[in-house]
């Protein structure tokens, strides 16, 4: 069904001439909509996530999926810290960490879409708390197979609806700019930022909710290119990243320049059309970042002389091998200057430059810092 759909859009998209990041975008809006929704069960009793379960397997088994069961909140917790969940059933009475509480970080951590409390006895004390917190539903237990039905379709039109309204601003559209190479990739991060920035202002979260963003963007991003991991933060560096840049008042700033440098290494990186010798050059260099190698040995590779690669190189990527390895190396640096404890010279022996003080030279004849001023500032 999808796959059909997506071929009609492919046509119409063509016809319309939409642009790349609109059409990526109706394209994924189409396939969130239609997706499953992920659902996870917090509850202390088995008999009751069983129950839960088939319900929800017997009557919305096409239109469900189920990630994870916990038999308490702490369990819950932990587990939405690590997956994207759209809906939780939890209980309020569980050991370790009770709903309510579980309920409070969700909300604050902005760790799922819609949450529906449960519990034994119908105490409104429970449901005036749940709600003034923010649950999307609160019920009592035993739960009827009519009641998970009419939740799920308004959970889904909820979901439908949120994500609409995101459609210009989302990761989606960030990521397919800079795939794409957009020029109007600034004004587009600035858009982002002003939403993320605007959704974050009454929570105490904002370093958690961007840095979900930002890995989310990433991800897309690398998806297609997998070589950039070696220049960017891993997935857990993200958030004490932004954390530091919290501290430093600089979130908007920094976030904005990190997705910036995700468009240039596309862009300065990623050649558009080019021949077999360069791409063969090209590739090798991005996927070994720490092997040492010359323009002899990338030339014997392809069986050309130095003269003739060279001259290649630079009509065709439009800039010298020198320069494009030079700054390769020099965004290498500042990866592992940032996220790693390592010196200076093992960094310079890692990236095959031998003498760590011309290292400290070369990097501070591209970017203006010494390689110690840039880790004070930027460190993680």
């Amino acid at each position: 069904m999808y796959k059909m759909l997506r071929e009609t859009f492919l046509f119409i998209g063509k016809f319309l001439r939409l642009s790349e990041a609109r059409f990526l975008f109706t394209l994924r809006l189409y396939k969130k909509v239609m997706c499953m929704l992920r659902i996870v069960i917090a509850d202390d009793c088995n008999m009751v996530r069983a129950w839960i379960r088939r319900i929800l397997e017997q009557n919305l088994g096409q239109r469900t999926e189920l990630i994870a069961e916990a038999s308490d909140g702490a369990e819950a917790l932990e587990f939405l810290h690590r997956e994207r969940a759209d809906l939780l059933f939890s209980d309020i009475e569980m050991p370790h960490m009770n709903g309510i509480r579980l309920l409070e970080i969700v909300q604050k951590e902005r760790l799922c879409q819609c949450v529906v409390l449960m519990s034994e006895c119908a105490k409104f004390e429970y449901a005036r708390e749940g709600l003034r917190l923010g649950a999307f539903d609160y019920f009592v237990k035993p739960i009827e197979a009519e009641k998970i039905a009419y939740i799920y379709r308004r959970v889904g039109t909820v979901i439908k609806q949120r994500f609409i309204q995101k459609k210009d601003f989302g990761e989606d559209v960030v990521a397919a700019c800079i795939l794409g190479k957009k020029q109007e990739i600034e004004s587009v991060i600035q858009r982002y930022l002003k939403r993320c920035l605007k959704e974050n202002s009454s929570t105490d979260s904002d370093d958690l909710s961007m840095a979900r963003g930002l890995r989310g963007i990433q991800e897309k991003v690398v998806e297609k290119y997998p070589w950039l991991e070696n220049l960017l933060l891993e997935k857990e560096e993200i958030r004490t990243y932004l954390m530091k840049a919290q501290e430093r008042k600089t979130v908007e700033k920094e976030v904005s320049e990190y997705l910036l440098s995700l468009y240039r290494f596309i862009k300065e990186y990623v050649p558009d059309e080019v021949s077999e010798i360069i791409s063969n050059t090209v590739d090798y260099i991005l996927w070994h970042p720490y092997e040492k190698f010359s323009l002899t040995d990338m030339a014997n590779m392809n069986y050309v002389s130095n003269t003739y690669l060279s001259y290649r190189f630079h009509i065709e990527i439009g800039r010298s091998y020198i320069d494009y390895v030079g700054q390769y190396k020099s965004d290498l640096i500042r990866k592992l200057l940032i996220s790693t404890d390592k010196n200076v010279m093992e960094i310079a022996e890692q990236l095959g430059f031998g003498d760590y003080k011309y290292m400290g030279r070369f990097f501070k004849k591209r970017t203006g810092y010494a390689p110690s001023d840039y880790r004070k500032i930027y460190c993680i």
